[in-house]
């Protein structure tokens, strides 16, 4: 081990790997350092996101110094509480900055790990190709076109786990060194396998795309380099020990990630909606300099959004490839790459092949992603390793010419980098976000308001607000019965209330809201900025004792005896018969207003004044334009109108029909079935659907 690091510090310790890395730096500053930005008055990115990564980076160093379970917290989502393994809950970055999360608060941590991401990315990038090739310059653009690739561009808009990827090229350079002989066993399997288990502690959706990814790497390069296949197969026994290794040190969080596994949601993230779009790699997002607003008309309809939508290569990029395979075709390693190169681009289609956001052709992902933990891998994250063999084709490719040739191979890369320039002129939101901090939270007056580890209530709720950074920066002063950190879990989801807060209050939201506080023994509910107009009228009418300060309205949440007992089935079984109730209401409302019935949706109801908005309606264009957000449905059914909820079993299916199926045509339950009252099943669920005459 000693010997290797000697070699390092010898080897890539010198001034032109300096150089490049403080290239890199430059770019980096320039392009992404604005005032506040080390001052913690205003962070990177935009949305929920980067609060919840600040949140993180508070937590890890919070929970160890005070002896609690890092794993599992219940700061949030109290008094249950949340498993942190599955969530982007970055320990080894909240560990890494520790220090400076000390002295400088999550905020600064925030920003300065966010700016070293591309910095760190592409050296590593540079290293790995400068193994390769031996040439600087090659190495240095090869480096360019990860660290400030459009899927890091795209990433730095508030994913700091999914664009703090150094890890993956450093193990790749590693791989080479232990394959070129240059490192011993035992410090590879130590390094590669720390390395792993670093990376694992950033993301753990990266660990598995690399891990699968390297299948079919490691068969392409076995079927097209013969010659070395017993190096191959050695190299891949080495890499079976890395992972052992990794387990090993990962072993706590592993253990939490498998215990965890039965209380998180079936799918992270819809399938098939985050995909890449085919004209993504020739059309650019307005991420880009070269993007703007000019190609909006096209990437608008792409499925994702502009963080993840970072495939762009662009036309010069892809003619370096295309130059570099035909150049290097008799190379078995490009032959490799180019290989690997497609499986990846058809890999990143998804499911399904879109194009302007429709689906065109069925793909291999969709029985790939039917592999445990790759279901949940969204397959535009995938554009990362496009981005990693596309720089090593451009590095061998520059390397291999020389006179004039060389000289337009340069240009043409030249191009390529313009192309993928960042555009630092993008809404200013979507680079850099103001510090959203009431003064409650700027100071210790919440002290005053709030008792110790109290648990609360915050809105605008999860990820609409900001409440994770506000309890990150009270030092965790107070619990929260709600968060977020990727996902609602079940156990509040079963709760309307839940379903309020992120939508606002419907009919019987305050017996809904003071069950809710009463089981989650929650003390006060503190409404900030951006969500008064919803929320303080309504929370008035429950005659809580309240007061204003430090720009926020703080709710004390009184004795709630009688809610006690009440359980989320119960509160969940009243607010099905209050959406049913509401809907049915609305629908006649709409007609006698003067809608036409075949018209009549959630959202034509709500525009007629018929429907509160908090249900949540879809456009007449879409699908589901029939349903509400809370599982509703309304809308013409044969010549008369139908009304519907979702229920969980015969019960709640029965209360609603008792009370409203005397005036019923026809009543269905299940639907599509015909409400048969002998059937004894009482653990069905499905739809309950009742057609009223239109008057």
């Amino acid at each position: 081990m000693i010997t290797l690091v000697n070699r390092i510090k010898t080897r890539y310790i010198r001034s032109p790997n300096l150089l490049a890395l403080a290239i890199y730096a430059l770019a980096t500053w320039v392009f992404f350092v604005r005032p506040g930005v080390f001052a913690g008055a205003s962070y990177l990115g935009g949305g929920a996101d980067p609060t919840a990564f600040m949140w993180c980076l508070s937590w890890w160093p919070y929970a160890i110094t005070h002896g609690l379970n890092p794993f599992i917290t219940h700061s949030v989502w109290a008094p249950s509480g949340f498993n942190l393994t599955w969530a982007t809950s970055v320990p080894s970055l909240a560990l890494l900055a520790w220090p400076l999360t000390a002295v400088w608060g999550p905020v600064v941590s925030f920003n300065v790990l966010t700016l070293l991401a591309p910095v760190l990315a592409a050296f590593a990038a540079f290293v790995l190709c400068k193994e390769i090739t031996g040439k600087f310059w090659p190495a240095l653009l090869g480096g360019w076109f990860v660290g400030f690739s459009s899927y890091e561009l795209g990433q730095m808009l508030g994913h700091l786990n999914l664009d703090f990827i150094a890890g993956i090229p450093f193990l790749l350079w590693l791989t080479v060194l232990r394959y070129k002989g240059k490192i011993t066993l035992r410090p590879y399997v130590a390094l590669a396998g720390a390395t792993l288990a670093f990376q694992l502690g950033v993301s753990s959706e990266i660990i598995a795309t690399a891990t699968f990814i390297s299948v079919p790497a490691f068969l392409l390069a076995y079927v097209l380099c013969a010659a070395h296949r017993s190096r191959l197969l050695n190299l891949g026994r080495d890499l079976i020990l890395a992972y052992i290794v990794c387990v090993i040190l990962a072993a706590p969080f592993l253990y939490f990630f498998v215990l965890g596994h039965s209380t998180a949601p079936a799918l992270l993230q819809p399938q098939g909606f985050y995909v890449t779009d085919l004209l993504n790699y020739i059309i650019p997002t307005p991420i880009t300099r070269v993007g703007g607003t000019w190609a909006t008309y096209i990437t608008r309809h792409f499925t994702g959004n502009y963080a993840e939508d970072g495939a762009f290569l662009g036309v010069f990029l892809l003619a370096i490839i295309g130059l570099s395979v035909l150049k290097l075709h008799k190379n078995p390693w490009v032959q490799v790459l180019a290989g690997l190169f497609a499986i990846l681009v058809i890999c990143s289609f998804g499911p399904s092949l879109h194009i302007m956001g429709r689906a065109a052709m069925n793909m291999p992902w969709l029985v790939i992603q039917k592999l445990p933990l790759i279901k949940n891998v969204l397959p535009a994250r995938l554009s990362l390793y496009v981005f990693i063999v596309a720089a090593l084709l451009v590095s061998l490719w520059l390397t291999s010419l020389a006179g004039s040739k060389a000289v337009a191979g340069y240009v043409l890369t030249g191009c390529a980098i313009i192309s993928l320039l960042p555009n630092v002129h993008m809404a200013s939101d979507r680079w850099l976000s103001p510090l959203p901090m009431p003064q409650l939270f700027r100071t210790t007056t919440y002290k005053t308001v709030l008792k110790p580890n109290a648990n609360v209530v915050i809105l605008p709720y999860g990820y609409l607000g900001d409440s994770m950074l506000w309890q990150a920066l009270s030092g965790m002063a107070f619990r929260m019965a709600g968060g977020y950190l990727g996902f609602t879990p079940a156990n509040f989801l079963q709760w309307p209330a839940v379903q309020m807060f992120y939508g606002g209050p419907t009919q019987g939201y305050r017996k809904q809201i003071a069950a809710f506080c009463a089981a989650h023994k929650v003390r006060d509910l503190i409404v900030g900025p951006g969500a008064r107009n919803t929320w303080i009228p309504a929370l008035n009418r429950l005659h809580w004792q309240r007061q204003i300060r430090g720009g926020v309205v703080v709710y004390q949440v009184p004795a709630l005896r009688r809610y006690k007992a009440v359980t989320s089935t119960q509160m969940a079984a009243s607010a099905l018969f209050t959406q049913f109730r509401a809907l049915k209401m609305a629908a006649f409302c709409f007609l006698k207003k003067g809608g036409a019935l075949a018209a009549l949706t959630p959202l034509a109801a709500e525009k007629m004044g018929c429907l509160s908005a908090a249900y949540g309606g879809f456009s007449a264009a879409a699908s589901n334009a029939n349903w509400t957000k809370m599982g509703g449905w309304l809308g013409a059914f044969g010549r008369g109108i139908g009304v519907g909820v979702v229920v969980g079993g015969r019960r709640e299916a029965g209360a609603i029909i008792r009370r409203f199926g005397r005036s019923a045509q026809t009543i269905y339950f299940p639907y599509p079935r015909i409400w048969n009252p002998s059937r004894s099943a009482h653990s069905v669920s499905g739809q309950v659907l009742l057609m009223f005459k239109r008057s």
